[in-house]
């Protein structure tokens, strides 16, 4: 590990206020030279950055150059670059798998892969797909077990993502009355999911993420429970939206370890974005 350096302002795009990832390319390429020629050398930064040549993406991971170059960005990994709870754990996660990868393709020689679960995947656009990946470059066919549960799992999600969007299709959202209504109604329909998902054995290797799974589902619920009651008793704008945005961290939260589990289905039962009206 060599000492940080630092980042020109000629790297920074003022218009997108961000750092572009070629010229930071050009910044590591200028700390290798010191040492030898060969090595791979991998710039990690807290910037947030984007690739010139691809001008229709909003933001870049990471960015590598044939000759053993490459800069990882942790900007977007946290959580708490949209204004949640910050998730150090889960941004360490990613941002290894990116260095994975790198390392990977640079030093190891390894192509990339089009198997997501693989840390070589090839198209990663988003924390959902970075989520998805393991830390494994060629991942191994999950066992029996782990099929089982995955299969079990899914149905579950799918089911629950059923009945959520039944309750959305079918409930008045107009009054404080009718939003603390389908509130109740979809506790129930959580605490039903998640009763579903309880008594699934999990393969011995993910016995302890899936008890952290439904341990984080069984304080999303309950928090929505002690919300919704102390709504219903005094209606307040203030706890309202409280309530809200912990649902947010919840459900992102909870949706990262699904797909870290592998579960795409889940994954979705836990994406906002899946209700959508």
């Amino acid at each position: 590990m060599l000492a940080r350096v630092g980042i020109p302002r000629s790297a920074f795009n003022q218009r997108r206020k961000q750092y572009v990832a070629e010229e930071l390319i050009d910044v590591v390429a200028a700390r290798r030279a010191a040492g030898n020629a060969r090595d791979v050398l991998i710039g990690l930064t807290t910037r947030d950055m984007h690739t010139r040549d691809i001008p229709n993406w909003r933001f870049s991971f990471s960015m590598r150059h044939p000759s053993g170059l490459a800069v990882v960005s942790r900007a977007r990994m946290d959580p708490g670059r949209l204004g949640l709870t910050p998730d150090p754990a889960l941004r360490t996660r990613r941002l290894r798998k990116m260095v994975l990868k790198n390392i990977g393709v640079l030093a190891l020689g390894r192509a990339e892969s089009r198997n997501p679960r693989s840390a070589l995947y090839d198209v990663i656009l988003s924390t959902d797909d970075l989520d998805f990946m393991t830390e494994e470059l060629q991942p191994k066919t999950p066992s029996s077990a782990r099929r089982s549960w995955l299969g079990r799992a899914e149905a579950a999600c799918e089911r629950g993502i059923a009945e959520g969007k039944a309750l959305i299709a079918r409930s008045p959202l107009s009054t404080r009355a009718e939003v603390l209504a389908f509130a109740r109604e979809s506790i129930v329909l959580e605490d039903r999911t998640r009763a579903q998902l309880a008594p699934i054995l999990p393969s011995p290797e993910d016995r302890a993420s899936v008890k952290a799974l439904l341990a984080l589902f069984g304080r999303s619920v309950r928090a929505d429970r002690a919300a919704v009651e102390k709504l219903t008793s005094n209606w307040s704008d203030t706890t309202a939206r409280r309530w809200l945005e912990d649902g947010v961290r919840f459900t992102l939260a909870l949706e990262s370890k699904a797909l870290e589990l592998g579960s795409r289905g889940c994954g979705r039962y836990f994406d906002p974005a899946t209700y959508a009206r």
